[in-house]
């Protein structure tokens, strides 16, 4: 990556680092966009964008911090389709694709060996200035960028207050099981058992779980410093009578939120 690069990749993301292709290529994950990846990928291009906002805004949140922002795919994929056509102006025989939550990229664990963090016994990347209040976003890319890629990704603490703190005990086993997770659960359109219906209702979550991230002491001093997209539109609460096609859980309608709120006493 040359000097302009870097200076368009600065200027865009709050914190970035490159890992080459072919450290993740034997562990891509099976979705639609694994048809997006360039022909002849040599480098990822991962950046992390902060959605943390100081904790006393979350006094009377019934939302995961990264529910109570705008919906981050959309605020992430202007910023990586922004660096994209910037980069292309400068390589403009290289090719590009960018990835955000739904990507065949293992995100986390690239982001760990891009330098940009650990990995969590929660399975969250946890960054050195914003903890694991960061949302991930990549560029995979034929342009080969030198990278100072770790061997192995590095690990948390390893304290284990995540997992002993997980409402759901979902965490600490060989193989993590999404669908146990208090946070997918909020998240999913069937009906509910009434052990996670319990469970909501004792988080008093309406969408999402931070309880993993609120106990680790990693995260006692991550820097507030959110992305002005998320500052201007952040709502601690959920509230069905406004316009919700901006929030992350629009994907999934009112009727899912709604259940949700009912569940934890909340307002429709």
């Amino acid at each position: 990556m040359n000097v302009e690069g870097k200076k368009i990749l600065d200027g865009i993301f709050p914190a970035w680092g490159v890992c080459d292709f072919a450290a993740v290529s034997d562990c891509l994950l099976p979705c639609k966009a694994a048809k997006d990846i360039p022909r002849h990928a040599a480098s990822i291009i991962v950046a992390v964008f902060p959605y943390s906002m100081p904790d006393e805004k979350y006094k009377n949140t019934d939302l995961a911090r990264f529910a109570a922002v705008p919906d981050y795919h959309h605020v992430i994929n202007i910023r990586l389709e922004k660096a994209v056509n910037e980069l292309k102006n400068i390589f403009p025989h290289e090719d590009f694709a960018c990835f955000t939550d739904n990507s065949p990229v293992p995100e986390v664990y690239a982001a760990a060996l891009a330098g940009l963090g650990v990995l969590g016994l929660n399975n969250l990347l946890i960054h050195p200035v914003y903890g694991s209040w960061v949302l991930i976003g990549e560029i995979v890319t034929t342009l080969k960028i030198s990278a100072d890629c770790k061997a192995k990704p590095l690990y948390c603490d390893l304290c284990g207050l995540c997992v002993n703190n997980c409402p759901a005990d979902a965490l600490g086993k060989a193989v993590f099981e999404k669908n146990t997770c208090l946070s997918h659960v909020t998240q999913s359109k069937k009906t509910l058992s009434p052990e996670q219906e319990r469970l909501i209702e004792r988080a008093g979550c309406a969408w999402g779980c931070d309880i993993c991230q609120l106990v680790c002491p990693m995260n006692a001093g991550a820097v507030s410093r959110p992305l002005k997209e998320f500052e201007t539109g952040f709502r601690s609460r959920a509230d069905l009578s406004e316009d919700n096609s901006d929030r992350v859980w629009a994907w999934r309608g009112d009727e899912v939120m709604g259940r949700n709120l009912r569940i934890i006493g909340g307002k429709e």
